[in-house]
């Protein structure tokens, strides 16, 4: 099978739950006095207001959502979702799935370089993935290649992978940043200062709590970067970014806070972009009391979801299965109680011997996405009314 590659070009705007920027091969860039040579030719730079500094240039450990963004333009994977967030064909121009569905062969694309200058093939392919697989790299997406039982180089652009049983999501899982091919003889404990990738920027200057700056990669094989920089510039009140963009200070900004992006207003443009990323409760079924399964099947019937999404988030979101791309998202209907049921809930901890109520620590996160909290404290309402006590 074979899947067209979409080009996107990007508008110069402040958006919410933009994922990746997809800013390489662009037609268009933003100028400046500031950014105009001598000679009157405009450089195309593009400034990005974000409210934290990334905290890794490694894309197969990556978790933060501002390191993702900015590691997107760095590296490439094997499969690449187009716009409308479907996987297809990245390093990999192109595919084929046996009548069985347990071996791919991937014909991968020539002439590609890393940033370092080396050549790309089938053995950086296998190499990365081996890497990944190994738990000691602590890769995130490790579970992303659970199916893959072997993999061989049957030349330098033909890749031949044999499954443990069909895997219908492997091409989607395959366009996470945590599967991006890196030099089969990359040093993993230099990539956080040298990071080498074959995407359409390398890291050109970086500095801790203030900016990030990327250069374009001239060799990029899907065409040269219309822009010639990209600065991600730390600003870290949302509100303040705003005021940035305002002023003229930034040209882009990012925004998860869809109170904040209201009030941008003026000459600036918003769009709302879909975002692959997953807000999640998050429980430890090896320690008591989430290791009774009625423990946490109440849990999930005392928590209203869309209540969560509309309180805490302004409904900018939806509520979906347990895995986040659309090519193979799962259906919400699915799940124990797929609709709030108090009631249920109560049982649940009655039958794991908790009539009385429970109480349970939940840690929040507060520097990933700005709603974080209000949805930790919307979540800690809903479960004290199943006699759930929360302490956040």
């Amino acid at each position: 099978m074979k899947a067209k590659r979409q080009r996107r070009l990007p508008k110069l705007v402040a958006a919410i739950g933009v994922s990746a920027l997809a800013l390489t091969g662009c037609a268009e860039g933003v100028t400046t006095d500031e950014q105009t040579g001598g000679d009157g030719a405009a450089e195309q730079n593009l400034v990005i207001g974000v409210t934290t500094d990334i905290n890794s240039l490694n894309p197969w450990t990556a978790t933060q959502y501002q390191a993702v963004d900015v590691l997107t333009q760095m590296y490439g994977s094997l499969v690449e979702f187009d716009a409308e967030l479907n996987p297809g064909p990245g390093l990999a121009e192109s595919w084929e799935v046996s009548e069985d569905g347990l071996t791919v062969t991937f014909k991968l694309r020539e002439g590609v370089t890393f940033s370092d200058g080396s050549e790309f093939d089938a053995e950086d392919v296998i190499a990365s993935y081996e890497t990944i697989q190994d738990p000691e790299t602590a890769a995130v997406s490790a579970a992303n290649l659970a199916s893959i039982d072997a993999m061989e180089a049957t030349d330098p652009h033909t890749l031949e992978m044999t499954l443990t049983q069909p895997d219908a999501a492997l091409f989607s899982k395959l366009s996470s940043l945590g599967t991006a091919i890196m030099p089969s003889d990359v040093d993993l404990a230099d990539v956080e200062n040298n990071p080498v990738g074959t995407g359409g920027f390398t890291l050109q200057d970086r500095s801790p709590n203030q900016s990030v700056t990327l250069a374009a990669n001239p060799d990029y094989w899907y065409g040269a970067p219309a822009l010639e920089t990209i600065e991600f510039r730390v600003i870290p009140d949302q509100s303040a970014v705003v005021s940035a963009l305002q002023a003229g200070n930034v040209q882009m900004a990012v925004f998860d806070d869809a109170t904040v992006a209201s009030t941008v207003g003026g000459e600036i443009t918003v769009e709302e972009t879909a975002r692959l990323d997953m807000h999640v409760l998050q429980l430890n079924s090896e320690r008591e009391p989430m290791n009774d399964v009625n423990v946490r099947l109440a849990i999930s019937c005392a928590i209203d979801r869309e209540g969560v999404l509309e309180s805490a988030a302004m409904g900018e979101g939806e509520v979906i299965g347990p895995i986040t791309s659309p090519s193979f998202k799962s259906d919400p209907a699915d799940r124990p109680c797929p609709e709030r049921d108090v009631e249920q809930a109560k049982q649940y901890l009655a039958d794991a011997g908790y009539e009385d109520g429970l109480s349970l620590k939940m840690i929040a996160m507060q520097d990933g996405y700005s709603t974080a909290i209000a949805e930790a404290q919307t979540i800690q309402s809903q479960l004290a009314e199943a006699g759930i006590e929360v302490e956040l």
